[in-house]
């Protein structure tokens, strides 16, 4: 992900009202696809109240970030993402139901989808707003650790060095966690991804 300009971080450090705004400006679309991925898929009423309180921290704790430590503002802005994530989750103490759980009846009645006439259609019709709700809900049952090296990497473009630090994990455990998320992706969604 491309950071903003220093500068105006450093603007924001000082209490420049007109840069946290452009702060919140530039980051706010990916901060909340990042949170509905991370926790939307089952809250999704509350992923503009956590986006919002997130930029609040962010506005408090702003003048505690360090450029001189190494770490890009947006690795320090997406590591209070996962902290805040990961708190509401613990919060809501989610019970998430894993497909891998489902039998093989439960799988094939969710992999129907009823047309006008009744019948079903087979799973790779899927239209393309259907296929991404599929894809969203696949996302949503991976293990939160590899959810949040998915998201990071697939969708906001993260390199393995800045989700090792957000995630506090080395290149090597980031690598592993991106390929059993791919794994579990491919396999969870074989039958809608299928030609």
């Amino acid at each position: 992900m491309k950071d903003l300009a220093p500068e105006t971080i450093k603007k924001a450090q000082i209490g420049d009202v007109e840069a946290f705004t452009e702060i919140v400006r530039y980051y706010h679309s990916s901060v909340i696809s990042t949170i509905h991925r991370l926790v939307g898929g089952y809250y999704r009423g509350d992923v503009e109240d956590l986006a919002q309180e997130l930029f609040v921290k962010i506005h408090r704790a702003i003048g505690s970030f360090d450029f001189n430590r190494g770490v890009k503002f947006s690795t320090w802005l997406f590591t209070s993402v996962k902290n805040l994530c990961y708190d509401y989750l613990r919060k809501k103490r989610l019970q998430t139901e894993s497909l891998d759980s489902l039998t093989q009846s439960q799988r094939s009645e969710r992999a129907e989808i009823p047309l006008e006439s009744g019948e079903t259609a087979p799973p790779s019709k899927l239209t393309d707003s259907e296929l991404g709700e599929k894809i969203s809900e696949a996302v949503g049952s991976l293990p939160r650790d590899q959810r949040l090296v998915f998201v990071l990497r697939e969708y906001q473009s993260f390199s393995y060095e800045d989700i090792g630090q957000v995630t506090g994990a080395s290149i090597g455990t980031v690598k592993s966690r991106l390929f059993r998320a791919k794994e579990a992706l491919r396999e969870r969604l074989f039958d809608y991804l299928r030609v």
